[in-house]
């Protein structure tokens, strides 16, 4: 599988929410894990839409495409992340 890169927009205001990727973890012995890595703007903070995007995600590469496990790795350095 190659990495799956998904844009969530709004109709209404055609405004991007944010960018969420999923690839296949290259350094794990196991071909059965994949990463999820995402970022959400600013004006969509605080409306769980990463979480909700991430968890469908996952639900999708798990039942769908054979996946054991996703992982997320958070960037450290984040104002906003470690303000949370």
């Amino acid at each position: 599988m190659t990495a799956l890169d998904t844009t969530p927009t709004f109709d209404e205001t055609t405004l991007t929410a944010g960018d969420l990727t999923l690839r296949p973890l290259t350094q794990s012995d196991a071909d059965d894990v994949a990463e999820v890595g995402y970022w959400v703007a600013p004006w969509a903070r605080g409306r769980s839409v990463a979480s909700r995007a991430t968890r469908a995600l996952a639900e999708w590469a798990i039942c769908d495409h054979g996946f054991e496990r996703v992982e997320l790795f958070a960037a450290t350095g984040s104002r906003l992340a470690e303000s949370r």
